[in-house]
């Protein structure tokens, strides 16, 4: 009866007028079909999830199969290289850029070269002009000396 109503979409007259119309014999052959079908079903299912364990499994492999397990071998990872940089001379110093200064298209100091001489005008050195005592504190008002 569970049957038929599902086949009917779940209208109660359509399956029990099938149920008093038809034939016992048929409605048994699309009950086992319908099992049929179902059982079918579940094995697709079973062998789609069996799959994509595989591949899931298969990918998880592939991407930790190049590293080697030292511990499970006894042994120590070797060595390993300084990394290879994009740059002829150090980081540092490629990051610091040009060291030369220029002035007028003439080189005239190396930054970072202590013992080389600058070639920039030396200028008499200014003190700020605070020489002497300062003669305005009148001008703030009474008790303020």
């Amino acid at each position: 009866a569970r049957h038929v109503l599902r086949c009917e979409g779940g209208d109660v007259q359509a399956a029990i007028e099938v149920l008093l119309g038809g034939s016992l014999e048929t409605l048994e052959e699309e009950m086992r079909a319908e099992q049929q079908r179902a059982a079918q079903l579940e094995v697709a299912a079973a062998a789609q999830q069996q799959r994509q364990r595989k591949v899931d499994r298969r990918r998880v492999l592939g991407r930790y199969d190049a590293q080697r397990d030292f511990d499970a071998e006894g042994g120590a990872p070797p060595p390993l290289e300084p990394p290879r940089l994009p740059y002829a001379q150090s980081r540092k110093e490629a990051v610091g850029g040009n060291r030369t200064m220029y002035r007028d298209g003439e080189a005239v100091y190396v930054k970072g070269n202590p013992k080389q001489e600058s070639k920039w005008e030396k200028k008499e050195e200014w003190d700020g002009g605070s020489t002497g005592r300062v003669k305005t504190k009148g001008k703030r008002g009474p008790g303020w000396r």
